[in-house]
């Protein structure tokens, strides 16, 4: 039996699929803050994620 891969990330692809409502949101309301954007996901998709998510997620896509 061959051990698992230990670090990296694993939980991105979540907020992946996401990821074009996330960027119309943006360019529809550029002052929107990350926190927005994660409330955003927990009350409209039941996604609960840290504003570091939505950071790593938007620096993927520049």
């Amino acid at each position: 039996m061959q051990p698992k891969p230990m670090g990296g990330d694993r939980h991105s692809q979540r907020m992946e699929t996401h990821a074009p409502e996330i960027l119309e949101l943006i360019e529809a309301t550029p002052d929107l803050t990350l926190a927005e954007i994660a409330a955003h996901m927990a009350s409209r998709h039941g996604l609960r994620v840290a504003v570091s998510t939505v950071w790593r997620l938007l620096e993927r896509h520049a």
